[in-house]
């Protein structure tokens, strides 16, 4: 079995670990089952190969322990994400391996038990991000409860792009230097944000979405891990466009309302911006190829 598993963009500027919106490009699994009870594993990059210490194998072992799966796997890792660049890469192989076994033992598992092995897998360096692994399966916008329970909202036809500069960032050891606090008059604010960016977003409405993606809270703790960040962020906001990281950088995410990719890529050529713009559609989630 073939599976694709999306790259995703989570945090969303407003929606720091509740909020992801799934992007149309990813990496590909081969997953199938062996009759003998071992746990084959390669991948294209230089990637843990021993089953628990990788994510692909720690979620076949929690799923073969919770459901008495007999024989073995063969999992084939096809990366085309980069590590540590905050587009999710963790995300895709927890949910390709969750997706497949379901399929493979014909488990018939719902969503949310995908997305809970999916888990168990993501959290391997700290804690699962549920916004990567959410958008990750289920495709579109989406948006979590405090139960991890997911919600779509139609996401505008907008243009969508991600600038990636060659940087890696482990997104734990980024965590852990967040300010845990937050004052009341930035919570009231960034509240606002938050419900008028949901507002534009169902309306329809770039100009408002553009007034209200702001975030008081986490971009300046990070954006100093990510190169040419505020040159950035004065030009694409001067040519009516929003910009901010992309998970915990050091992609970041672009949105415009018109095709704006050519003016991108002559800025940042023109700046010497050592970077690979990508643009994405709204993806499905993660399916079987074949």
């Amino acid at each position: 079995m073939k599976i694709f598993s999306p790259a995703t963009l989570a945090n969303f500027t407003v929606g720091f670990d509740f909020m992801g919106l799934c992007l149309d490009f990813g990496d590909t699994f081969e997953i199938n089952k062996l009759k003998e009870e071992e746990i084959r594993i390669c991948s294209n990059i230089n990637l843990p190969l021993n089953p628990k210490e990788n994510i692909c194998g720690i979620v076949y072992l929690k799923m073969k322990k919770d459901f008495s799966l007999e024989g073995g796997i063969s999992i084939k890792i096809n990366k085309k994400i980069p590590l540590g660049s905050g587009m999710g890469g963790s995300a895709t192989s927890a949910v390709a391996t969750a997706y497949a076994i379901n399929k493979l033992y014909n488990l018939n598992l719902e969503n949310k038990d995908i997305l809970y092995y999916s888990s168990v897998g993501e959290g391997l360096n700290g804690d699962a991000h549920y916004d990567n692994i959410a958008p990750c399966l289920l495709g579109g916008f989406q948006i979590l409860d405090n139960n991890n329970n997911s919600k779509e909202i139609k996401f505008p036809n907008w243009n969508i792009y991600i600038l990636y500069q060659d940087i890696f960032l482990n997104t734990s050891e980024s965590r852990k230097k967040l300010n845990p606090s937050v004052s009341l008059k930035d919570y009231v604010k960034q509240s606002k944000y938050l419900a008028n960016s949901l507002i534009a977003i169902q309306n329809n409405d770039f100009k408002c979405f553009k007034d209200n993606m702001k975030d008081l809270i986490i971009e300046d703790q990070r954006k100093c891990n990510i190169k040419n960040y505020d040159i950035l962020k004065e030009f694409l906001n001067d040519n009516n466009m929003v910009m901010n990281i992309s998970g915990s950088g050091p992609s970041i995410f672009i949105i415009s309302e018109k095709d704006e990719e050519e003016k991108i890529k002559k800025f940042t050529k023109e700046k010497g911006i050592n970077s690979v713009l990508i643009k994405s559609s709204i993806g499905r989630g993660t399916y079987e190829i074949y």
